[in-house]
């Protein structure tokens, strides 16, 4: 075998470890987000994949094309929930979960962006995926129940919009 020939190998296996490390990481975020939707009970139709680079949002995208793996060595994706008061009374608001994940041994890895809170996730622990989904929960309804206070204790100048469009 030649030099190049033994480049072009390894160039071959650096490639084939990244696609492997990739599927398993994209498995592992559609059973993520298929027991996030079955246990927060959403409806399939209100829920839809978002860029994690703030892309068009009106953009219709699969979970394999918001998949990025960024600099800090976490794969991103957006999931976005629509929200209403009544399926018949607009407006309507989508809330953005900006989700990171990494596999490191056995488990994965997620947190979600701007949350220094990271979750250990075996993918045959139902309860580790309770965890990070009650945290979830938690921050949104949170961010909701706290969203006009906060827009009002702003000093200087609006950081934060307010949450009621």
């Amino acid at each position: 075998m030649t030099k190049f020939n033994e480049l072009c190998n390894s160039y071959r296996l650096s490639r084939e470890k990244y696609f492997n490390y990739r599927n398993e990481c994209i498995d592992f975020a559609d059973k993520l987000v298929g027991n996030m939707i079955g246990y927060f009970q959403w409806p399939k139709e209100q829920i839809k994949y978002v860029s994690p680079k703030g892309n068009d949002s009106d953009s219709v995208y699969t979970l394999r094309g918001v998949l990025s793996l960024e600099d800090d060595t976490f794969w991103h994706f957006g999931l976005g929930l629509t929200l209403y008061e009544s399926p018949d009374i607009k407006p309507y608001e989508t809330a953005i979960i900006h989700i990171l994940l990494k596999k490191d041994c056995e488990h994965f890895i997620v947190k979600i962006k701007n949350f220094k809170d990271e979750f250990e996730i075996f993918k045959d622990k139902p309860e580790d995926f309770e965890n990070f989904f009650e945290f979830i929960f938690n921050k949104i309804k949170e961010d909701y129940e706290k969203d006009f206070e906060i827009f009002f204790e702003q000093e200087d100048t609006t950081i934060r919009k307010i949450g009621f469009k």
